[in-house]
């Protein structure tokens, strides 16, 4: 898939966001979500839960990012070199989103500057998961990268750009200006958000940001 990237910072700057439908495979998603629950449903989640292995870092509970209040369960993948099947899936999507991100900051600078917070994958539960609103100040980021690895089920719930909800199903990437408002709605469904393994909630992609402070 070609992708003006001068465009897209265009469109990004005028209206805040821009959604790539169907970016990614719906395919290539079902096989990283297999190998994610598989590697889930060997951890005894609880509340307030935080393990790290040799290539996970996972963290479940309410807490507080740069003073924003949220519940999710995170998979943060800190070693994307450890050879297991769920980081080399992990990677092929991750650079594909990678391309464009590499495209719309200057690589020399991402390579001079690296990363200070991980990629990783954002679990928000049925009727526990939220990311209150917030704004990023990080420079040069400026832009957020989110990819959709479930459907949305429900007209209310979900990813919001100021007050307009942006619905991001599988496969779907999300750009957007992270110095703009932004939120994650409770999602309230009682269905399985993904029917083909036991994820009860929406799971969503985000690409690591930019250490400034190198």
């Amino acid at each position: 898939m070609y992708l003006n990237t001068n465009l897209l910072k265009t469109k990004v700057q005028k209206r805040g966001y821009v959604l790539i439908n169907n970016y990614i495979q719906k395919e290539q998603i079902k096989k990283l979500n297999k190998l994610l629950f598989s590697y889930y449903k060997k951890k005894k989640i609880r509340k307030n839960f935080n393990y790290k292995d040799n290539h996970i870092i996972l963290h479940h509970g309410v807490s507080k990012f740069q003073n924003t209040k949220h519940h999710y369960i995170s998979f943060k993948m800190y070693n994307l070199k450890k050879k297991t099947k769920l980081i080399n899936k992990f990677n092929q999507i991750l650079k594909k989103i990678l391309i464009i991100q590499k495209k719309m900051i200057k690589y020399n600078l991402i390579k001079q500057l690296g990363y200070n917070i991980f990629p990783e994958i954002i679990y928000y539960e049925n009727n526990k998961g939220f990311l209150n609103d917030h704004v990023h100040l990080l420079h040069p980021q400026r832009y957020g990268y989110v990819l959709g690895l479930t459907d949305e089920e429900d007209k209310e719930s979900g990813h919001y750009q100021k007050n307009l909800k942006v619905p991001i199903n599988c496969g779907d990437l999300l750009i957007f200006k992270i110095s703009n408002h932004h939120s994650v709605k409770k999602n309230t469904t009682k269905r399985k958000q993904n029917v083909d393994y036991d994820f009860r909630g929406r799971l969503v992609l985000v690409t690591p940001i930019l250490n400034i402070n190198s």
